[in-house]
């Protein structure tokens, strides 16, 4: 399994009795590791899977930190560690400028991050929405793939001033909509 790096998808490929290779997308999984999928939807030369369990996971995985990282489309990258984080990010750049810029060869330094993994983020986009029958209020990012929304209470990798905005700006939502 290799990761597919535009959406941070794992890619594995299915030997046929044909002797031609099913591509077998999944999202959450990294390079080298072993895993038990369900097969969610089939294309006509692919399929989409969710991962079920992991069998032997990668030296690079890490425990998520958010609580909503499964569900929540706004970070790809919190279940490996901060190294290999970076080097997806220089790959994924190095990648489009071969492929999108026609630079066959050109040579992309190190990403360079904060000392930071979490709480660093100084702009979040959220989305909110209100049902006209209930008023229940929902504020928060994009399903995964999704235009449906996670209704997230706190962002892991905004900064404390900017979750503090949010708050707020979620109370005045949750109190307009009363």
């Amino acid at each position: 399994v290799y990761k597919r790096q535009n959406l941070g998808s794992g890619v594995g490929r299915r030997l046929l009795p044909s002797g031609s290779k099913w591509v077998v997308m999944v999202p959450l999984v990294l390079p080298g590791e072993d895993v038990m999928v369900r097969i969610v939807r089939n294309h006509s030369s692919y399929s989409e899977a969710e991962l079920v369990r992991v069998i032997n996971a990668s030296p690079a995985r890490i425990e998520p930190q958010c609580k909503y990282f499964t569900q929540c489309g706004g970070c790809q990258y919190q279940h490996m560690d901060v190294s290999t984080q970076r080097d997806w990010k220089r790959s994924q750049v190095k990648a489009a400028l071969q492929r999108v810029g026609g630079l066959p060869d050109v040579v992309v330094n190190s990403a360079v991050g904060t000392e930071h993994v979490y709480e660093y983020r100084t702009k979040l986009t959220p989305h909110y929405s209100i049902t006209k029958d209930t008023r229940a209020v929902q504020v928060g990012f994009r399903r995964r793939e999704s235009h449906e929304l996670v209704d997230v209470t706190q962002c892991r990798i905004a900064s404390p001033a900017v979750n503090t905005a949010y708050s707020d700006e979620r109370r005045r939502l949750h109190n307009t909509a009363s």
